[in-house]
């Protein structure tokens, strides 16, 4: 009787299969972790130029230089640049990489992908306002009142 030595196609193949279905059901609850932390520094960014801001306004008594995320931001939007758009929000809802006035202005970190749903809630943007208030906006546009809702989208 001859010695069997090696795999079968058929033993490879249940073999690929079945790690193929557990690469499968990994892969979400690696990355939703991986999101979640992206935009808690996207947060932590939206704050850092707020304070540049203030920095800037301190240091510059004219209205005729607006702060400019072009020439001003740190290093954080660069670093984030892939995941997320930064910027200031104007009167028609579009980003702008200069604040449009001095007294106010809003910001934000607008999600480049998609963001699985946690929770029932799927983030687009997170918001941070001269006033030192934080928001969200979900991925389809709608704005989210509820505190529980802006506390998941910021963590």
């Amino acid at each position: 009787m001859s010695q069997r030595t090696g795999f079968t196609l058929l033993e490879m193949l249940v073999v690929l299969t079945i790690v193929a279905t557990l690469a499968l059901l990994a892969v979400p609850g690696y990355q939703q972790p991986l999101q979640s932390v992206r935009y808690s520094e996207a947060g932590a960014c939206l704050i850092r130029i707020a304070s540049a801001i203030e920095r800037h306004h301190a240091a510059t008594a004219s209205d005729n230089e607006p702060f400019s995320l072009a020439h001003q931001a740190p290093d954080c939007v660069t670093r984030l640049s892939r995941q997320f758009a930064f910027g200031f929000m104007d009167a028609e809802g579009a980003l702008q990489p200069d604040a449009p006035s001095r007294a106010s202005w809003l910001l934000q970190a607008e999600s480049l992908t998609s963001r699985a749903a946690s929770a029932g809630i799927s983030c687009g943007a997170l918001t941070f306002s001269h006033t030192g208030r934080r928001g969200a906006i979900g991925s389809k546009g709608q704005v989210f009142s509820s505190a529980e809702a802006i506390r998941r989208c910021w963590h």
